[in-house]
């Protein structure tokens, strides 16, 4: 028994093209048709790059498409006293940059 598959141009031009499609095959109970559909997969080239919203001298905090990153890095060589306390400068620091931001663009926190 023969079928016929039925695909999109695109999928048959990767296909003509020499390129592997994924999909999921599947067959209409109603009319016995069978239909091909490939998995719309984004290239590597469409990741959105995070956007940088604050540097400060030893670390980021940049915003995601769903997150917002803080990054903090510090000498060792300084102790893990002053380290410690250089961190939470810099936690601070970033998170009073959000509070205004948030002022700015929300109208406040409460």
């Amino acid at each position: 028994m023969r079928k016929n598959i039925q695909i999109n141009e695109e999928t048959l031009e990767a296909l003509i093209s020499g390129k592997c499609v994924e999909g999921s095959l599947h067959r209409d109970q109603w009319t016995g048709e069978i239909t091909f559909r490939a998995y719309k997969r984004l290239s590597r080239n469409h990741k959105v790059q995070d956007v940088m919203l604050y540097r400060s001298a030893n670390g980021w905090l940049k915003e995601s498409r769903m997150r917002r990153k803080m990054w903090i890095s510090v000498p060792k060589d300084m102790g893990m006293c002053k380290d410690a306390v250089t961190m939470l400068a810099e936690c601070r620091e970033m998170a009073e940059f959000l509070h205004e931001r948030g002022d700015e663009m929300e109208g406040g926190c409460l």
